[in-house]
């Protein structure tokens, strides 16, 4: 089925759009029905006839009906919203001995379109944006994808993929479990968990395939380690030359740390109050209390004690309260 078409299909239901309405072809009898008087007709194949709404067109076992028809309608490319899941649209032109022509390609990541299809000054051409599959020397089958959430929370808190390797080529077949921090290392691939679907029956891997860059990534922490344990021992450095330093300062630096135990130990004074107040809780009373569950906003679940602990760093940048 085709509308407006600048090249009709012999053996196609072509729609065209004239000064007095539209009007379609078809290559084979056409049968009618009026949803009005329920009446019926057959078209003759090869004929125009005029293509009217409120009717049913069966042509080859299809049933065609005319909806609507906006004359005045333009098809444009728009900016879509933002976390609009729709196709991008890239517009490309195509240059031939002087000839040339504006294309636009519909893609995107995630998405493996049809490719635009054109002719430009007697060659042929077909343009495609977007993913595209790559034939993989095993196959993965996902045999159950696994979504744990947070108590008293839709959050998910972790979810994993159950699924079967098999390499007909090395005659291999290996289950493995997928799930943060535990990837599926093969041939060079990683499978790593990235998402899943809404629907939670399939899942999403990101998969990376670089057969020497792990090994180059950790020879690079290695000699950055050696370089930093050498800089310990090395004449000249930096570490050398604060060391250094530290020690013709070493009798104002015990100076200082006197001094600053002596405020700490002012600064002790006022908190015995508060350790006094402490003290008409019993200790049996505060450990239970720890351990009543409470939801953050995120909607995990945590122990009062942590959260507690998680405060008082914040606020006090202290480990303990009588500190």
């Amino acid at each position: 089925v085709s509308f407006d078409a600048e090249i009709r299909d012999a053996n196609g239901f072509n729609i065209i759009t004239t000064d007095s309405g539209l009007i379609f072809t078809a290559p084979f009898d056409v049968q009618t029905l009026s949803m009005n008087d329920r009446s019926t007709a057959v078209l003759e194949a090869g004929s125009v006839h005029p293509f009217r709404s409120r009717y049913l067109h069966t042509v080859a076992g299809i049933n065609i009906v005319l909806k609507s028809h906006y004359p005045k309608a333009l098809v444009k490319v728009r900016q879509g919203e933002k976390g609009s899941t729709s196709l991008d649209v890239i517009k490309v032109k195509v240059t031939v001995d002087g000839q040339e022509t504006e294309v636009m390609v519909k893609g995107g990541k995630g998405f493996v379109s049809s490719p635009a299809v054109f002719s430009l000054n007697g060659l042929n051409f077909k343009l495609g944006y977007g993913s595209k599959y790559i034939p993989l020397p095993f196959s993965i089958k996902l045999v159950d994808f696994q979504l744990e959430r947070y108590p008293g929370s839709n959050s998910p808190a972790s979810y994993a993929s159950e699924v079967v390797l098999t390499d007909r080529e090395k005659n291999v077949e290996m289950p493995y479990r997928i799930y943060m921090n535990h990837v599926l290392d093969y041939r060079g691939y990683r499978f790593f968990q990235s998402s899943y679907d809404q629907d939670e029956r399939g899942t999403v891997l990101s998969v990376n395939h670089d057969a020497w860059g792990t090994a180059i990534t950790y020879i690079g922490y290695i000699l950055m380690s050696l370089g930093m344990l050498l800089t310990l021992f090395k004449s000249g450095s930096r570490f050398r030359f604060l060391n250094n330093k530290l020690k013709h300062t070493g009798k104002a630096a015990v100076l200082i740390i006197f001094l600053a135990g002596g405020m700490s130990v002012t600064a002790q004074l006022p908190q015995k109050a508060d350790a006094a107040v402490a003290e008409n809780i019993s200790k049996e009373h505060a450990e239970k209390f720890s351990e009543l569950l409470v939801q953050s906003r995120d909607g995990r679940m945590h122990p009062v004690n942590t959260v507690a602990s998680r405060m008082l760093r914040k606020m006090a940048r202290k480990e303990n309260f009588t500190d």
